[in-house]
């Protein structure tokens, strides 16, 4: 559980939204994904709703990503 804690965690420890979504975004695309193979559902009428999950996830991760290169100023630099 702790491993868990810590990729979802970004440098302050603290648990970061963007990556709990963009988590959630590719376990749902996934899940699609292996439901689709299976036969069990169908995205060809719903291809909008698997696009939107893709560009959240993206979205999320590349945020998180930026993050790591922007440089913020630590409040005794000031």
């Amino acid at each position: 559980m702790s491993k868990l804690k810590e990729m979802i965690s970004n440098e302050n420890q603290r648990v970061s939204s963007k990556r709990v979504v963009a988590i959630m975004c590719v376990l749902l695309l996934c899940l699609a994904f292996i439901a689709e193979s299976l036969g069990w559902i169908t995205t060809k009428d719903d291809s909008a709703l698997v696009d939107a999950l893709v560009y959240i996830s993206m979205t999320c991760l590349f945020g998180t990503a930026i993050e790591k290169f922007s440089f913020r100023k630590n409040s005794n630099q000031l």
